[in-house]
């Protein structure tokens, strides 16, 4: 186990917030903690020398996306019937869990434990691991969003009894994409209104929909016109160019077109050769060299950049020298001359 070997440090497993996790090292402290925040969990015991038993977490809620990010030795455990819904992604390890005499694995890089919160045992080996609480009501809207009635009616489905999940499916690897999201949650130090602004809990709802209509990209769906794909294309332009220093998800600009994510993304692509977060970001991109170029005294780089809605600066100054061909503060510091 990882909690006795000194060369290992069980926090570089965990898929985010290791700066900021809580550890435990003591079974009776953590069960004391956990029973006085976790009502359904009814018992919780360690496998092995409890001298060795370790528990580390860290928490993150963004828009109502709870996410506790952990990593913990060899358990037992117990829940009973809950009113929550649950995603649950080992990175590491295997969590094995009885649901009504049926017996399911979750584990690494396989799958993932889609479930409402319902009556089970089980246990995990070392794992790391994060839990999300689901909103059913926000991620009916994503399906109904990204792929119409079909997929509203098939995420509907699965909301009712728990579910495995596969990580791989066709070419669309889910563990890679969680990580990579987790990796830009660590990249933003866990800050809630930074990971708020570029739409990240927008982001998990739309990979977990995905997740779960694998087949929606290949179904039928809705054909539009050309006259009413470009009235929905036009009215996502003036959404965005009225509102692009605000929070702008794609499941926003799917609802205000009218069209779901498929036509949509194919309509920018037919009419601008790029995706709708990608004119958004090319917008974002004038406007913030038009504002360098008539900025006034005290303005800076940093406070025009988040007027413009921009969040990650060191990824921006290379962005924009790749379109103007110098960087931001030289586009100041020319203005002001």
């Amino acid at each position: 186990m990882f909690a006795n070997q000194p060369n290992i440090d069980p926090l570089s497993f965990m898929p985010f917030g290791a700066n900021s996790a809580y550890i435990h090292s003591s079974i009776n402290h953590f069960t004391d903690a956990i029973s006085k925040t976790v009502n359904t969990l009814q018992a919780y015991s360690h496998i092995g020398d409890d001298s060795n038993f370790y528990y580390a977490s860290a928490y993150l809620d963004i828009n109502g996306l709870s996410m506790a990010s952990s990593v913990s030795t060899p358990s037992r455990y117990e829940v009973i019937d809950g009113a929550g819904l649950y995603l649950f992604l080992p990175f590491s390890g295997f969590a094995e869990a009885h649901v009504d005499g049926k017996k399911g694995i979750s584990s690494a890089n396989q799958h993932a434990f889609f479930s409402p919160e319902i009556a089970r045992t089980g246990k995990t080996s070392d794992l790391s691991m994060v839990q999300a609480r689901i909103c059913e009501d926000r991620l009916s809207v994503t399906a109904r969003s990204m792929f119409g009635e079909r997929s509203y009616k098939r995420t509907k489905s699965f909301v009712r009894h728990p579910s495995y999940i596969e990580m791989q499916q066709g070419d669309i690897n889910f563990d890679l994409i969680y990580r990579r999201l987790f990796q830009l949650i660590d990249d933003h130090n866990l800050d809630s209104n930074l990971l708020s602004m570029i739409g990240i809990d927008d982001v998990f709802y739309r990979t977990l929909v995905l997740m779960l209509n694998s087949n929606a990209l290949n179904s039928d769906e809705v054909v539009f016109d050309d006259t009413s794909m470009l009235s929905g294309i036009n009215r996502v332009t003036e959404y965005i160019s009225a509102n692009y220093s605000q929070r702008v998800t794609l499941t926003k600009l799917e609802q205000i077109s009218g069209m779901s994510g498929t036509s949509l993304a194919r309509g920018f692509k037919r009419r601008f050769s790029c995706s709708p977060m990608q004119w958004l970001h090319q917008h974002r991109l004038k406007v913030f060299n038009d504002l360098l170029k008539t900025a006034r005294p005290g303005e800076t780089v940093t406070s025009l950049a988040f007027l413009c809605g921009f969040t990650r600066l060191g990824a921006l100054s290379g962005q924009y020298a790749q379109v103007f061909g110098e960087k931001p503060s030289d586009t100041l510091a020319r203005s002001r001359r």
